[in-house]
């Protein structure tokens, strides 16, 4: 016998109690309808499908592929097929299976010491009911794309399972399908009966090819881009697009800083009901569609159907909303994409350094035509989407743009650090001298510190220091004291901070501790933050040394201290309260 057969082999002859029904094993499914669907009765043991409920765990899928009819074949070919008595091995073949084991002999099953062709027949059925669209491909969605792999372990769970029972044991199988198999015509005078419940056996290789979420929800580029389309279209996203993506606002207080992580709690919810329903649609940017553009988009890629073959973007894919996202998976997803736009928008938003002298080599990042991103992706194919989403992330002033020298007036670090947007753009040079690096660098420092006590000034409420105008002593104490409460407070949270960062610091010495390069790069972001921790609790406590100073000075001159429960005596166990809470924060 030759070794594995093709996969356009032509069928053995199945048995003659089902000729009628004569199938090809690989012939197209539209070819034995006949063969696959035949004599659907109400003793077949299949609970009809409820197709009104969707799916959205395994075991729903596994439940529903069970009730589902056209996942079986007939009744009488399964049972036709199922009673294969087989032919014994010839000595040539094995011969064979000493030498190889794991031998296959074409169109045959073969289990110990016999050959059937009718199980290969059944096995071949089988398989096209796995992997046909119209019957199990929705369930059975990891079959391997080589038949030979598929048909001969189906063959083999079929031989190894299948029940043998003679006629003498007839009366102790009282499941609905055997007895229908016993008033069958074709086995009233059988001596023995081969039988396998087809719901077993496709359960059992739903176990191994069916449905995987984790690969069903690995993000699709239509996934990427509804998710994001969202993020920056959306009305009620616009709000929470800083705490899904992790960064702190710049509004003063200690507040926004101790409610960001309940904002992140409560925005993936919404993001995640806003992606799954059907009726939120993303829309396109209208210059998307534009004839012009386009061209343009052709024209970078040096490929006239370009856009035409890469840019069929479907981001309401309804089948996609259906599967069964969380909070976990979306998550991924906008990670996922955000990645890939940070990736690109890195080097986007770098000067060109004039290239050829074209126009749009001198004009600032934000104001270059969109097709210029073709020449920042050098996946092209894979990353074209990201086209789509720098025009949503222009149209609302760049929120996932990440922080770059230079960023358009209005979007936040401009109105900081004061809009350059007058100055005539020239082409960055990437030689730049030590001196400027260090000038910039110390601008950077000099900054941060400005912003630094605008921030303990806003959680203090320093700015409000008119209030202590024609105060009394007692009240300018209790002033004071409120702000010692709020910067003791506040020091504590970054006290927390550091701790955290530090421990994280530690896990990923640990887990890269074989590899330089990656934790070198983790632990420059975790460095940064444990730096920005050390410097604000630093300040803090010199806020709070100055509030003790000023606390003590207004005893000085009042003729009453501050009382804290309405006690006299209690105003230096207040003082030292103070102090040694001072003491412990040392460094």
């Amino acid at each position: 016998m030759a070794d594995d057969e093709p996969a356009a082999d032509n069928a053995a002859e199945p048995p003659a109690d089902a000729a009628a029904e004569e199938v090809a094993a690989d012939a197209d499914a539209d070819d034995i309808g006949g063969n696959i669907a035949d004599e659907r009765t109400d003793n077949d043991g299949i609970d009809d499908a409820d197709d009104t409920t969707e799916p959205k765990t395994v075991d729903d899928y596994r439940r529903k592929m069970l009730a589902d009819r056209s996942v079986y074949i007939g009744n009488k070919s399964y049972n036709g097929y199922l009673q294969d008595q087989g032919t014994n091995l010839s000595a040539a073949q094995k011969e064979q299976l000493k030498k190889n084991k794991n031998k296959r002999f074409t169109k045959q099953i073969c289990h110990g010491d016999k050959l059937y062709p009718q199980l290969y027949q059944l096995a071949c059925l089988i398989y096209i009911k796995m992997t046909n669209e119209s019957y199990g491909a929705q369930y059975f969605t990891r079959t391997t794309s080589t038949k030979s792999n598929a048909v001969h372990p189906i063959g083999q769970f079929i031989a190894n399972n299948r029940i043998k029972v003679p006629r003498g044991d007839f009366h102790t199988h009282q499941s609905e399908e055997f007895q229908a198999l016993l008033k069958d015509d074709d086995y009233k005078d059988k001596d023995v009966i081969y039988y396998l419940p087809q719901r077993e056996m496709l359960n059992h290789f739903f176990g191994t090819w069916g449905v995987d979420f984790s690969a069903l929800l690995k993000p699709t580029v239509d996934d990427k881009l509804r998710l994001l389309g969202i993020v920056l279209t959306h009305e009620e996203m616009k709000d929470y697009i800083p705490d899904i993506m992790d960064k702190r606002r710049g509004e003063g207080g200690w507040q926004p800083i101790d409610s960001a992580s309940s904002r992140a709690r409560a925005a993936w919810p919404i993001l995640l009901r806003l992606f799954t329903d059907a009726d939120v649609k993303v829309l396109f940017p209208g210059k998307w569609i534009e004839d012009e553009f386009k061209q343009r988009i052709n024209d970078k890629a040096g490929d006239p159907d370009f856009y035409s073959n890469h840019g069929n973007f479907n981001p309401n894919n309804k089948e996609r909303m259906a599967l069964p996202w969380d909070i976990k998976t979306i998550k991924f997803v906008f990670k996922d994409g955000h990645t890939d736009y940070e990736g690109m928008m890195k080097y986007y938003t770098m000067g060109t350094g004039g290239g050829d002298g074209a126009p749009e080599n001198f004009a600032d990042w934000w104001d270059r035509d969109e097709s210029h991103i073709m020449t920042y992706t050098p996946q092209r194919a894979q990353l074209f989407y990201l086209a789509i989403v720098f025009m949503w992330d222009k149209l609302k002033n760049f929120p996932l743009t990440p922080p770059c020298a230079k960023m358009p007036p209005g979007c936040g670090r401009e109105d900081e650090e004061g809009d350059d947007s007058s100055k005539t753009p020239v082409p960055t040079k990437s030689n730049k001298s030590d001196g400027t690096i260090l000038k910039a660098i110390e601008k950077f420092s000099e900054k941060r510190m400005e912003t630094t006590k605008e921030l303990i000034n806003a959680i203090q409420g320093k700015d409000d220091s008119d209030k202590e105008t024609g105060m009394d002593s007692k009240d300018r104490a209790a002033l004071i004291v409120e702000r010692i409460s709020k910067t003791w407070d506040t020091q504590k949270k970054f006290e927390e901070d550091l701790t955290n960062y530090k421990n994280k610091r530690t896990r990923i010495e640990t887990k890269y501790a074989t590899d330089e390069k990656k934790k070198k790069k983790k632990m420059k972001k975790v460095d940064g933050e444990i730096t920005s921790c050390k410097e604000m609790i630093k300040s803090l406590k010199k806020t709070l040394d100055t509030y003790r100073k000023d606390l003590n000075d207004v005893n000085n001159d009042g003729t009453k201290r501050l009382n804290y429960d309405g006690n006299e005596s209690d105003s230096s166990s207040a003082s030292g309260s103070s102090n040694s809470s001072n003491e412990s924060d040392s460094d």
